[in-house]
């Protein structure tokens, strides 16, 4: 994940409606990955 280490949109009280799609969009695919990690590892578990 190519991801700026310091992201100017996190503790900038002047971020612009771009900068802020671009969290909404990290965080949800942050998210959904850590979702599909967890429901594989159920899977995994349950197949045993």
């Amino acid at each position: 994940m190519n991801r700026p280490v310091m992201n100017p949109a996190y503790g900038n009280p002047f971020v612009t409606a771009a900068d802020a799609g671009a969290v909404d969009r990290a965080l949800f695919s942050d998210v959904m990955l850590l979702l599909w990690y967890v429901l594989r590892i159920l899977l995994l578990r349950s197949r045993n």
